[in-house]
C-alpha cells in the first residue's frame, strides 16, 4: 500500500507553471502596434535594455538600400519621361508612387535622428504612468489619458481631499506640478513630430490632387483599383493625424471645465487664486502642431488640407490642359 502510495506521488508528471498574466497595462502596451511596425523594416525606435542584433542592422540595410533604389530608379524616369514629353499620365502616376517613398524615408529618417529624444519621450510616458494602486487604466493614449486623469482628479477633489486647507493646498500643488509634467511631455512631442507631420502633410496633399488628376482623366480599368487605394490611404493617415490631435485639444480643455465644476467656495483665498492659474493655463487648448506654418492640428485642418490639395489638382489640370 505505502509502495503504491509512493508511486502516485513520485509518478506524477510535473506540469510547468503558468506565467502570471499581466493585470496592468503598461507603457509598451501603448507603443506595441507602432514598435512593430518598425521593427517589421529593422527600425529600433528608441533604446531600451534589449539590444538590437547585428541581423537587425543588416535588415534595416536592406529595406533602406531597396526604398532608394527603387525611389532613384522612379525619379529618373520622371526625368527622363518629362524632357522626352512622354505621356503626362504615366509620369503623374510615377510622381504617386514617389510620394510614398518620400513618407517612408521620412519617417525612417526622423526616427533615427531623433532616437535619443524619443527615448527621453518613452522615459517621461513612463514616469508619468500611473501606478496599479493610483488609477486610471481605461485610456486610449497615453497623453490624452493624462490630461483626463488630471480632469477626473480634480473633478473628484472634494470627495477625497478634507483633511483641512494646507492639506488640501498640498494635493492642488501636487495636481499642478503634475499638469505642467504633461505639458511638457506634449512639448517634446511637438519638437520631435513638427516638421515630418508638416512634410508628411504635404506629400499627402501632393499625392491626394495627383491620384484625383488620374481619376478625372479617364485611366483604363485595370488602373483605378490601385488609385483609389492609394488616395484612400493618404485620406486614412491625414483623418487619423487630425482626428487624434482633436482628441489631445478636447481633453486639454477637459482640464479647465473641471476646475469649474469645482466648489470654489468652501476652499480658501490663496486655494481659489491657484486655480485661477490652472484655468487660465488649461484655457489655451494642447494640440499637435506640424512646426509654426501649422500651430494647431484639429478636424478644422482636414477641411484645409482638401481645400490645398484642389488647388493643387486645379494647376496640375490646367498644366495638362
Amino acid at each position: 500500500m505505502r509502495a503504491n502510495i509512493v508511486r502516485k506521488i513520485f509518478g506524477r508528471k510535473k506540469v510547468p507553471a503558468e506565467e502570471p498574466k499581466k493585470v496592468y497595462p503598461v507603457v509598451e502596451d501603448f507603443l506595441m502596434l507602432a514598435t512593430k511596425y518598425f521593427y517589421s523594416i529593422g527600425v529600433v525606435p528608441y533604446e531600451s535594455d534589449e539590444k538590437p542584433n547585428f541581423v537587425l542592422h543588416l535588415y534595416l540595410g536592406f529595406h533602406v538600400a531597396n526604398l532608394l533604389f527603387v525611389w532613384f530608379t522612379m525619379m529618373v524616369f520622371v526625368v527622363n519621361s518629362v524632357r522626352d514629353n512622354e505621356d503626362f499620365l504615366k509620369i503623374s502616376m510615377v510622381v504617386g508612387y514617389i510620394t510614398f517613398g518620400n513618407v517612408g524615408v521620412l519617417k525612417i529618417l526622423v526616427v533615427q535622428l531623433q532616437k535619443r529624444k524619443l527615448t527621453s519621450l518613452v522615459q517621461n510616458l513612463k514616469s508619468l504612468f500611473p501606478q496599479p494602486n493610483k488609477g486610471t487604466h481605461e485610456v486610449i493614449m497615453q497623453v490624452i489619458m493624462h490630461f483626463d486623469r488630471l480632469a477626473k482628479a480634480l473633478r473628484e477633489f472634494d470627495k477625497w481631499c478634507s483633511n483641512g486647507a494646507e492639506e488640501d493646498l498640498n494635493e492642488l500643488r501636487t495636481l499642478i506640478v503634475y499638469h505642467n509634467q504633461v505639458l511638457r511631455l506634449t512639448s517634446k512631442m511637438n519638437d520631435i513630430f513638427g516638421v515630418p507631420l508638416l512634410l508628411n502633410l504635404l506629400n499627402s496633399s501632393m499625392l491626394i490632387c495627383n491620384v484625383g488628376f488620374q481619376l478625372t482623366i479617364g485611366i483604363s480599368l485595370e488602373y483605378i483599383g490601385q488609385q483609389v487605394l492609394n488616395i484612400l490611404a493618404a485620406l486614412m493617415e491625414v483623418y487619423l493625424i487630425c482626428s487624434l490631435s482633436q482628441m489631445l485639444i478636447n481633453a486639454s480643455k477637459n482640464v479647465s471645465l473641471a476646475v469649474y465644476n469645482m466648489n470654489c467656495l468652501e476652499y480658501d483665498t490663496k486655494f481659489r487664486k491657484m486655480l485661477v492659474l490652472v484655468v487660465m493655463r488649461a484655457q489655451k487648448p494642447v494640440s499637435l502642431n506640424a512646426t509654426a506654418f501649422l500651430s494647431t492640428v484639429s478636424m478644422g485642418t482636414m477641411t484645409t488640407f482638401m481645400q490645398v490639395s484642389y488647388k493643387f489638382f486645379c494647376a496640375i489640370r490646367m498644366m495638362y490642359q
